[in-house]
């Protein structure tokens, strides 16, 4: 039987029955219509932006007593990691919509659950590969179905390091304090961080250049400056 995971809720400790096989949808670019001057039919243009996506999971609450059903309205609701057992290797990053039962007898409740789903889906464990050695250019396949963000994370003794993704440069400045500590290159945030204590300490004002991108298949890396580790996250993603 299909169950799911929404944050810490788990429908299936939580008794709660999913009742139609659920299939994640697809994500696509945004799609405009345009007319020509003088033209007599609407022209379709595809735009660089995904769309969000809809899913509804069809579920059953076999005990409607007032603390399971607030316990529901609690867990599943607002923005959330969601997971499902039809697609086990990937998570989905999604907004729960406000739930509405609709009682069926007098002692359970069916339930449409309400899913806005941003793209793409995630990998669950992405692949992460070191580079530390990469000073020539070196191989990384991205195995998604769309192109990746990474992460990358360098720890640097010298004042500058760069980056080059399939020979495009992307440098960053290192002041005297960061220098030996690790650095983050989160390229979904578009931010450049080192981590004190707690608290993330941005230096993205210290960086130059687009964020490093990986397209879908064998993409090619290396860096240039003093380094002493290095590794890379690919975070491969499917439409």
């Amino acid at each position: 039987m299909s169950y799911f995971i929404f944050g810490d809720f788990n429908s299936q400790e939580s008794g709660i029955l999913v009742t139609k096989p659920v299939v994640r949808p697809t994500w696509g670019k945004e799609v405009s219509e345009y007319k020509l001057a003088g033209g007599h039919t609407n022209l379709l243009q595809q735009g660089s932006a995904y769309e969000n996506a809809q899913l509804t999971i069809f579920a059953a609450i076999p005990d409607t007593s007032p603390a399971v059903v607030r316990e529901l309205y609690r867990a599943v609701s607002g923005f959330g990691r969601l997971w499902l057992s039809s697609a086990p290797e990937e998570y989905l990053n999604a907004y729960a919509a406000p739930l509405v039962p609709e009682p069926v007898a007098l002692d359970m409740a069916e339930i449409p659950l309400n899913f806005t789903l941003l793209p793409f889906a995630h990998a669950v464990e992405p692949t992460v590969q070191d580079i530390t050695s990469a000073t020539v250019n070196t191989a990384v396949e991205n195995a998604g179905t769309v192109f990746a963000e990474p992460e990358i994370r360098f720890t640097a003794t010298g004042a500058e390091v760069s980056i080059y993704t399939n020979n495009e440069q992307f440098r960053v400045e290192l002041p005297a304090e960061v220098q030996g500590v690790e650095v983050i290159v989160d390229c979904e945030a578009q931010v450049v961080y080192y981590v004190s204590g707690s608290d993330k300490i941005s230096i993205t004002q210290h960086s130059f250049g687009e964020f490093p991108l990986l397209h879908v298949g064998t993409n090619y890396i290396k860096h240039t400056g003093a380094i002493s580790a290095a590794s890379i996250n690919v975070k491969e993603r499917w439409l």
